[in-house]
């Protein structure tokens, strides 16, 4: 989903997710006269080890059987980019539908984070910003 709704504090990992969706949104259109379609899967949570130890997997978690039905049926149906979990629809939709919205929970998400985080914005500028400048 960090190609399509930006996650503060994870901007690398964005940047790649977001040359995958571009990746994917070209292909479609170059491969479009051999009849080949692509498809940018965001699967949002999925109860894969990724998340280590299982007591990590998120409760709205989907089952990897579910993910691999609902790919299914997004390819079926010619999506381009699909989502395949509530959540991930849902910050889709709101991306893609009200961006003023979804913008503003983002901010909200990156306060959020520096507070979790013990940081104030000054110090996450002074340890990010200049330490990587």
């Amino acid at each position: 989903m960090a190609a399509v709704v930006p996650l503060p504090l994870q901007s690398v990992y964005v940047a790649s997710k977001c040359a995958v969706r571009g990746l994917t949104e070209c292909l479609r259109f170059e491969l479009d006269p051999f009849k080949i379609k692509v498809t940018v899967v965001c699967p949002g949570a999925v109860a894969t080890d990724i998340f280590g130890d299982p007591k990590n997997i998120p409760p709205e978690a989907i089952s990897i059987d579910q993910a691999g039905i609902e790919i299914l049926e997004g390819i079926e149906q010619d999506k381009v980019v699909l989502p395949i979990e509530d959540w991930a629809r849902k910050a889709y939709r709101d991306a893609t539908e009200n961006p003023a919205a979804n913008e503003q929970a983002q901010h909200q998400i990156f306060l959020d984070t520096l507070i979790r985080d013990g940081m104030t914005v000054q110090q996450f500028h002074d340890k990010f910003i200049l330490e990587t400048g």
